[in-house]
């Protein structure tokens, strides 16, 4: 009979249970029961082998001895001790006060009292001196090594910059292989020192040298001249007011270095000066006006020849004219050659630094040479610009001279004529201009060197133009806007196209006769010319002649007889 499937189940349950139940209690139940049958084991044949010694590697008998042994006990390695790095850092300064105007100088010392070498040591600091350098030892030498034992050194110095009342540094050590010190707490020392501020006073005298002989004399002095001194540390800016005879004094100014500015004086012209306050009492000072250059000097460049070939030496001549009241000293220029992207210093001769005097009512003339270079050839002239004064750049008169430079020849000079679409606002040129006859004009000669009529895009080319400055001309109802400059320079062949943007103007007339066709105007030899050129009346008779031959080829047409149709 077939149990049903959960009966089935129970059992298989049940008897899983008993299953374990025996395997689990069986070795118990053994132990407490003998075993049920003893095995036999047959003993082995016995059999005799010769008496040959055998060596024994056995373990040798106990000894017989009744006294007891004794095994005496192997020591374990002491475990060995680990190396490490133990950096002590010690930071000093000089004095026991500073001045707050004196560079504040700081020492500090490194002591490796660990077992191991530290590698890249440095230092550091944060406060209110800077710059602070720690040499050796700061991060842009790149450190060094201290042994066991060893110390190295840094100092640093550097001005207060803040809180002028006392020095405060911070200063670590460490080290950039990322080494552990043992002992961390004083890798890191706060070091002070107390600041002073110290006062003092300055005062000096303005005049205006009218007899030239840098002494002060009476009357020469410049009441009313303002005074401004700025620096001192801390920081402080002071004015003053120059008396009836030009002296103007300060008080309570910090020490430190001051710089010292004059307002304008009709006919003079006083230079900025710097000083240093150091001690309560300084020295006065003494401030010579310059006549001023502008209003009393006359001026003017110009080049000995029209042109200078390749290797020569080219020589302006500059005239001086003094026209004011009193004498001009320390007279100096400075003067250079421009080619566009660089200058060169020429030789202004005389008039190097100290200067010359010119008296009253004196013209006098001198030399600025300078040196003809293949640049000079390549761009076709020389720019020579002269400040002239005392001193140049500050008091003085600027003039410029041009010379011809032949020899360098552009094969090629394209460009594109365009009509300016506010280009003061940022904007870019506008439309391209059509038509219109262009030229160039050189700015030294005066001659037109080239011309040409713009195409529908726009677009001009000029051949063959001498290497040089120009000035770009157009004919009709505009008016060029830039560039103002056309700089030709040799071996140009149209290998970038140049802007020019022109607006709407006054009437440009034409600078030719006959305007050209285009290009570049090249005359035609005599007797080449065609013969419609010569006259008028071959021109009439031809076309006379060609009207009869139109006439008779009608008529034969309308007298010929008609084909019939088949």
């Amino acid at each position: 009979m077939r149990l049903p499937l959960p009966a089935r189940s129970a059992t298989a349950v049940s008897l899983a249970v008993m299953l374990c139940l025996g395997v689990s209690a069986g070795p118990v139940l053994a132990d407490d029961q003998p075993p049920t049958t003893t095995p036999t084991v047959s003993a082995p044949a016995e059999t005799t082998t010769p008496d040959v010694p055998v060596p024994s590697t056995a373990t040798p008998p106990a000894p017989t001895s009744s006294e007891p042994t004794t095994t005496e006990p192997v020591p374990s390695p002491a475990p060995q001790a680990q190396e490490a790095v133990d950096l002590r850092l010690r930071v000093w300064f000089e004095k026991s006060v500073y001045p707050v105007h004196e560079p504040i100088t700081a020492h500090a010392s490194v002591t490796n009292v660990g077992t191991a070498s530290a590698h890249q040591v440095m230092v550091s600091s944060t406060g209110n001196v800077w710059p602070l350098e720690w040499r050796p030892l700061d991060p842009g030498s790149g450190g060094v090594t201290i042994d066991p034992g060893q110390t190295a050194e840094a100092s640093a110095t550097g001005t207060v910059q803040e809180d002028f009342s006392t020095v405060h540094l911070a200063v670590t050590v460490w080290t950039t292989e990322g080494e552990p010190d043992a002992n961390p707490d004083d890798n890191s020392v706060s070091a002070t020192v107390p600041l002073e501020i110290r006062y003092g006073s300055y005062r000096g005298t303005v005049y205006g040298d009218r007899d030239a002989d840098h002494v002060i004399d009476p009357g020469e002095g410049l009441p009313g001249v303002d005074v401004t001194l700025s620096g001192g540390v801390p920081g402080t800016v002071r004015y003053a007011r120059a008396d009836e005879s030009g002296r103007f004094e300060l008080t309570d100014l910090p020490f430190g270095s001051y710089y010292l500015t004059f307002s304008s004086y009709p006919g003079w012209v006083l230079l900025a000066d710097s000083f240093v306050l150091n001690e309560p009492d300084h020295p006065a000072g003494v401030f010579r006006a310059m006549p001023q250059v502008s209003g009393n000097l006359t001026a003017t460049l110009a080049f000995a020849e029209k042109s200078y070939p390749l290797g020569s030496t080219a020589r302006a001549v500059l005239t001086l004219e003094n026209t004011g009241p009193v004498p001009l000293t320390d007279l100096t220029a400075a003067c250079e050659m421009d080619f566009g992207y660089g200058t060169v210093e020429a030789d202004v001769g005389e008039l190097r630094d100290p200067g010359v005097t010119l008296p009253v009512g004196v013209t006098r003339q001198y030399d600025v040479t300078l040196p003809v270079s293949d640049v000079a050839v390549s761009w076709g002239y020389v720019r020579l610009t002269c400040l002239v004064g005392a001193p140049p750049r500050v008091n003085d008169l600027r003039l410029e001279a041009l010379v011809s430079v032949p020899g360098g020849v552009a094969p090629m000079v394209t460009g594109l004529l365009l009509k300016s679409r506010l280009a003061a606002l940022g904007l870019p040129p506008g439309t391209p201009v059509p038509n219109v006859k262009v030229y160039l004009r050189n700015r030294l000669t005066g001659t037109i060197a080239a011309r040409d009529i713009t195409t529908a895009a726009g677009r001009f080319t000029f051949y063959d133009v001498p290497a040089g400055l120009y000035d770009f001309g157009l004919v009709g109802p505009w008016q060029l806007e830039g560039p103002l400059d056309f700089q030709v320079s040799a071996g140009e062949n149209g290998s970038y196209t140049r802007w020019v943007v022109i607006k709407p103007g006054p009437e440009q007339p034409d600078p030719d006769a006959v305007p050209p066709s285009g290009g570049e105007v090249v005359p035609t030899p005599e007797g080449d010319l065609p013969v419609l050129a010569e006259t008028g009346a071959a021109v009439a008779w031809l076309a006379f002649g060609g009207l009869f031959s139109v006439a008779v080829g009608c008529a034969l047409v309308l007298c010929s007889p008609r084909r019939l149709r088949r």
